[in-house]
């Protein structure tokens, strides 16, 4: 399979169109379009870009073993948001490595994602 049919696919899977995918990685739609046209992966750096940006390994950008149902990584809800959104959801991730405060920080993602918690705390307990 090409690796734009995979990026199309991973894209939908998390109901992000390119025109919001283009927003979270900084860069303009067209060169999302470019992306789903390719049939080999871009440059590793890029890739490495895109699964930070959106929360996840290579291996789930390039539709490789690893790759799983939503839980496993962040709630679509989540991902839809803007770019300065998934830094913080990465920083919220670093923090919850770092804390003894996990309990405190569990009731609050309860409160504010009382659907997605147990996906978000899923995804904040994964190495």
């Amino acid at each position: 399979m090409r690796f734009g049919d995979r990026f199309r696919t991973f894209l939908r899977e998390r109901e992000v169109t390119q025109i919001e995918a283009a927003r979270q990685l900084g860069m303009r739609q067209g060169t999302v379009s470019y992306y789903c046209n390719l049939d080999h992966p871009p440059r590793r750096h890029m890739l490495q870009h895109i699964a930070d940006s959106f929360g996840v390994s290579i291996e789930d950008v390039l539709g490789e073993k690893g790759s799983g149902p939503i839980g496993k990584h962040l709630p679509a809800a989540i991902l839809k948001h803007s770019d300065p959104f998934s830094r913080a959801a990465k920083d919220l991730k670093r923090r919850w490595k770092k804390t003894k405060e996990r309990d405190a920080m569990k009731h609050l993602l309860a409160a504010l994602f009382p659907d997605d918690v147990d996906q978000i705390v899923l995804w904040l307990n994964q190495k």
